[in-house]
Formats: structure tokens, sequence, C-alpha cells
């Protein structure tokens, strides 16, 4: 049971940075003789003298240099907190600039995203989809406030936290000679035709490249818009496609294909949030988005268990 309060505290921290109890009781916004009680009640709550008397003022004791210390850290955590806070106390409208890699598009902010909207009716969101590595460049130029991407390295001037996962799997159909395996390299999958998304979907172009660092073409049989056009096509036969898990898993239910993992390391993604660490570069409501999205352990609400 603690006998004294932040009050207590911060009264304290204003004496020793005035080595004055008159003027930091002054600073404190607390009579004189108040304050004076208020050390006492704190020195005898800790059972041990914070200061030393001295004829021009007062100095602290190696005990009272411990705590200030202590009181310091305090103040700067509740500056952060009052930081973090006040786009929901001040902010009552404004545009937040979001890009975001394929999956996270499709997957996880059509659900995130519509929901801090509702909590804060007078924001909008400007959402544009990139490759990993276009929205790690469109964060450091400043020209987006928050990022999801599946980049994996680091990168001058941007910060990133842990978001969600990732999966890209294979989807074929119910008599496709892949259907019975558990697990392909994508190597192998090039062997066959594929249905796939419009070239303007990062992801495709993220599966593009893949085939070209290894010397290989990627025949797209069908091009659509649409991720439940292709995983139906692919349940006609017209070619194999990829998905994301969770897409697939979303609108299986409208379609016979068949799930079959990839081997590669590059299928299996960590999404990361990724910010500018310069502020000056970074919209009002980041803050208060990236608070949003990683309010709790939010990846395993997603969890889908689809093998």
């Amino acid at each position: 049971m603690y006998h004294y309060s932040l009050v207590d505290l911060l009264l304290f921290s204003a004496v020793a940075e005035e080595s004055c109890l008159t003027r930091g009781a002054r600073k404190a916004h607390l009579s004189l003789p108040s304050a004076s009680l208020r050390m006492k009640s704190l020195e005898e709550a800790l059972h041990v003298t914070l200061f030393n008397r001295k004829p021009r003022g007062i100095e602290l004791t190696p005990a009272g240099v411990i705590l200030n210390q202590h009181v310091n850290e305090i103040k700067q955590t509740l500056a952060r907190m009052e930081n973090e806070i006040a786009p929901y106390a001040r902010l009552r409208s404004g545009v937040i600039r979001i890009a975001a890699n394929y999956g996270a598009m499709l997957d996880f902010l059509p659900v995130d995203i519509p929901s801090f909207l509702k909590a804060n009716p007078g924001v909008q969101a400007h959402l544009e989809q990139k490759t990993s590595p276009e929205v790690v460049e469109e964060i450091a130029r400043g020209r987006a406030d928050v990022g999801v991407t599946a980049f994996e390295g680091p990168y001058e001037g941007v910060k990133f936290t842990d978001y969600r996962k990732d999966e890209l799997i294979l989807a074929v159909p119910a008599d496709h000679p892949l259907k019975d395996r558990e697990i392909v390299d994508f190597s192998e999958a090039l062997e066959y035709e594929f249905v796939t998304l419009d070239r303007n979907f990062a992801m495709q172009k993220f599966l593009y490249e893949k085939a070209d660092e290894i010397g290989r073409v990627l025949k797209s049989r069908l091009e659509v818009e649409d991720p439940l056009i292709l995983l139906r096509l692919v349940s006609e036969g017209l070619g194999i496609g990829v998905l994301s898990r969770k897409a697939f898993t979303s609108l299986s239910a409208y379609a016979r294909a068949v799930p079959v993992r990839l081997s590669n390391p590059w299928a299996q993604r960590e999404l990361r949030i990724a910010v500018n660490e310069d502020p000056a570069l970074r919209g009002p409501w980041t803050s208060a988005l990236i608070s949003y999205l990683t309010r709790d352990s939010i990846d395993n609400v997603y969890r889908t268990q689809l093998f």
C-alpha cells in the first residue's frame, strides 16, 4: 500500500529541480505549508531522508538522487502516454494515407480499417496497393503515413512493427496432378498454366518477379481482376493459381479448388507495419491507427487452420 501520490512525486521532482522548497511548491501550484507537509509525509512513507537542508537551499541525499531518477522515468512515461492519447482527444477529422501489399489489402485491412473509421467517423482513409518494397519506399519518402508490408530487411529512416502473418498457397483443380501433394516448390508449379490476377495487382507482380529470379516464365492462361473469379476458374480446370491462405479460406465455399502449400521461404511472410522515423513526415492520425492495429495479439484472431 503506497502512502504517497503522483502529486507528491511531481512535487518532489519540482523541488529537486529548483533546489528550493518554496520555488518547487510554486512550480507545483501548491502552498508552502502544504508542500512542506507532503515532503515530510513522503520521507516518512519511504523511511528515508530525501533532502539535506543547506543555508542557500536544499540538495538531494543519495536516496533522493535514486528517487529523482525514477520520478524522471515516470514523467517520461506520462509524456509518451499523453502523446499517444492526444489524437483521440484533439482530432476530429483528417486523412490518413495507407500503402499496403496485396495480402494485407485483401485479407486484413478490409476488417481493421473500417472498424477504425467507425470509431473515428471524422477520418478518411486513402488506401493504395503496392508491392512490399514499394510500400517501404512510399513510407521513406513521406508519401504514405502507414505502410503494411512483407519487406524483411531494415530500411533507413523507416521503423517496423509486427502486424500479422501471411502465407501464399497454391490453389489447384480437384483433378490436377498436384492435388494430392502436401507441399510443392514454386519452380515445379511453373510447369503448369496459371490463372492469374491482373498484372496491376502487387502480389501478381511479386510472383512474376519470383519466376524471373529463377530464370523461368509464369505462363498465364487467363488474367482476372477478382480473387473469387480466379478461384472459380481454377475450380473449372483452367489453370492453377496463387492466393493468400486467408483469402482461400474465405472464398473456398464458392469454389472446389484444392489448397497446396508452397515450400518456398518467401511464401511464409510476416506482415509488418512501417512508419517514417521522422514524426514530421507522418500524418496526425498515424499514432492512433498504429495503436489500433496493434491493440492486442490480433494475429491470433485471424489464424485459421487450413490444412
